[in-house]
């Protein structure tokens, strides 16, 4: 199913969203493709969190009050959805890709830890 969509991992992605309604399983080559697809995105999301650390002061410093609370929700928010499509997926994943598919969670997770940790 997934070799017929375009090679564009944000349109995958949106796939794997789908994943939330979608009805189980998913084969082996589409768990294969959207745990490719996603470990391509880690290191993305991992410099997108050191940035978003990076930057606390210029946050913090904004005239407007409550940014740092605002990024640390969304932040703990994109976590939680993360999570909740992480779950989603593995529930419908071939059971020989639910390994690779947790360590990648772990993986997401331990990016978003400091920088949630920074704004609490």
């Amino acid at each position: 199913m997934l070799a017929a969509i375009p090679n564009s991992t944000s349109f995958r992605i949106l796939i794997v969203v789908w994943l939330k309604g979608a009805t189980c399983p998913v084969s082996d080559s589409d768990a294969n493709t959207i745990l490719a697809d996603l470990q391509a995105l880690l290191p993305n999301i991992q410099q997108a969190a050191t940035d978003i650390v990076a930057r606390k002061a210029a946050f913090t410093a904004l005239p407007l009050g409550g940014v740092p609370a605002l990024v640390q929700q969304d932040l703990a928010s994109l976590k939680s959805n993360t999570d909740t499509l992480a779950a989603a997926f593995i529930s419908c994943a071939p059971a020989d890709a639910v390994p690779a598919a947790q360590e990648l969670q772990s993986e997401i997770d331990a990016a978003f830890a400091p920088a949630i940790a920074a704004f609490n």
